[in-house]
């Protein structure tokens, strides 16, 4: 299902108190408030099928924005479609299509067992429950969660929670899925079973899906595209290769020494971001990487060297910097 977003703003208007006994008296006779602008003239749209990574700060407006796609808010200006309906409409068939994973908030009853909470969400729904209920366990057994599924949630670790919140989000088979930190807190093995039910699920009925994750590992298995906004806005919309090819101008050079050296005897120590008596990290320009890699293989005993590309969240922490220093947009995808 299609997304269209067209300079969409959500202005909140906020309650704004002195600290003090006085000014707490005061506030409940005259009260001050303050306008915060959570998102700014944001335009984007997505293909049906497509997985876009939705990056930025926190309190730059993910989280408001995907709550406007699911309808959670209304935008006090512009306009969102997703396939023929209007978010802010609430409309059952709309509602039937979105599923929502919010990292920090379940939508799981803390005190009833996962099954209990599928068996109302499919009346909800209104799903075939025989049919469903065997999706429910199948998805369980790929999470490896199945004996979970009778304790109640609050008995559950994160991991297994987050398996669990997943599964109740893709009960009712959404063309559109909003993940909102669906990782956060959890070790490699689970925050990789999660990833891999996303990417089939999604490749199995064509599903869209916007990710907002500050856990990079997810953006780059799921996505092959990057939006990024800031305080609100905008800043950076296109393929994730696209981003790699711009900004990744560096590479770095990761040595451990066989014994001890100093800093300051080192190669382009100047180049350095990490030292320590034993191993060392240089950022080189990727024209220079061979020629500086041959140079400290030849004067140092080395126990090890490895080349890699800049981390990902290094980029993306540029492409922030750049905007914030005045340069504004930095690249939208044709």
């Amino acid at each position: 299902m299609d997304i269209i977003v067209e300079n969409i703003e959500k202005t909140y208007r906020v309650f704004k108190k002195s600290p003090g006994l006085k000014a707490s008296i005061k506030s409940l006779f005259h009260r001050e408030y303050v306008n915060i602008k959570a998102v700014r003239d944001i335009s984007l749209s997505l293909r049906t099928g497509e997985i876009v990574g939705f990056l930025g700060p926190n309190g730059s407006g993910k989280t408001t924005t995907m709550k406007m796609i699911a309808g959670l808010l209304h935008p006090n200006a512009g306009s969102i479609r997703v396939g023929p309906f209007i978010p802010s409409e609430r409309k059952n068939p709309y509602l039937k299509e979105v599923g929502f994973v919010m990292g920090q908030k379940g939508q799981l009853w803390w005190d009833l067992p996962p099954l209990d909470s599928y068996d109302l969400l499919i009346d909800i729904y209104g799903c075939d429950k025989s049919s469903t209920m065997a999706y429910v366990h199948h998805l369980a057994e790929r999470l490896q969660i199945e004996e979970c599924l009778r304790q109640p949630v609050r008995m559950l670790s994160l991991g297994q929670r987050m398996k669990a919140e997943l599964i109740g989000a893709i009960i009712h088979r959404p063309k559109v899925l909003l993940l909102d930190e669906p990782t956060i807190g959890l070790d490699i093995y689970s925050a990789r079973s999660i990833r891999r039910i996303i990417r089939e699920e999604a490749a199995s009925r064509d599903m869209t899906i916007i990710l907002s994750s500050h856990i990079l590992d997810d953006i780059q298995e799921l996505c092959k595209r990057v939006v990024i906004i800031n305080h609100g806005q905008l800043i950076y919309d296109d393929l994730l290769e696209n981003c790699y090819r711009k900004y990744m101008f560096q590479k770095q050079i990761h040595v451990k020494f066989n014994e001890s050296v100093r800093k300051e005897d080192l190669l382009y120590f100047n180049q350095i971001k990490e030292f320590s008596p034993f191993e060392a990290c240089w950022e080189i320009d990727r024209s220079d990487v061979s020629r500086i890699g041959f140079e400290i293989m030849q004067r140092f005993n080395i126990e090890d060297i490895t080349i890699s590309e800049i981390p990902l969240g290094t980029v993306i922490e540029y492409i922030t910097n750049e905007q914030v220093s005045g340069n504004g947009k930095v690249s939208q995808s044709g």
